[in-house]
């Protein structure tokens, strides 16, 4: 069975959280990182719709589940909680895959799946987003890259929004 493990997650944001205690009110934008490794099952990358590669992995769905479990989860440079965190998902591939000649690579790009959500002890992250899955042809290497938009949270993440930007590489094994 063909899977993507993700490995090495670097995450770069910033994140507007709503106040811990008080009125509801916008606190200052804050850096947030997360990192963790995790696995893409069932690995199905690209439908049959459009694209210029013609290569689809799996079942043809574009639908690649995945859960991601790290132990660093930090806002503003501060632990959250124990810093244990989990992250679950789903990205949608939506082609047979963009073939780049010139650098050797293929791009499959997504778009937002349900169930979208980092979780931890002192609440959960909801978001949104678009990227891509690309392989480099000359490595073998997938690397999958994404903007999420968050658009809520429960427990101390109430009211946040802000963008995150996500950077994976995922070796194909």
């Amino acid at each position: 069975m063909n899977r993507l493990t993700r490995t090495g997650l670097a995450v770069l944001a910033i994140v507007a959280l709503a106040a811990l205690a008080g009125p509801a009110r916008a606190a200052a934008p804050q850096s947030f990182h997360c990192s963790g490794s995790g696995l893409f099952s069932p690995t199905n990358i690209g439908t049959a719709e459009g694209g210029s590669a013609g290569i689809i992995l799996g079942d043809g769905s574009g639908s690649s589940q995945y859960t991601a479990l790290g132990d660093t989860f930090t806002i503003g440079g501060q632990p959250v909680g124990s810093g244990f965190n989990l992250h679950i998902g789903e990205a949608l591939s939506r082609t047979t895959g963009i073939l780049n000649k010139a650098a050797n690579t293929v791009r499959w790009p997504t778009k937002n799946g349900d169930n979208h959500v980092l979780m931890s002890a002192d609440g959960d992250i909801e978001f949104q987003y678009s990227g891509g899955f690309t392989l480099d042809l000359n490595t073998g290497i997938f690397t999958a890259d994404a903007v999420f938009v968050i658009v809520g949270g429960t427990g101390r993440f109430a009211g946040a929004s802000g963008i995150v930007w996500i950077d994976v590489e995922v070796p194909f094994a």
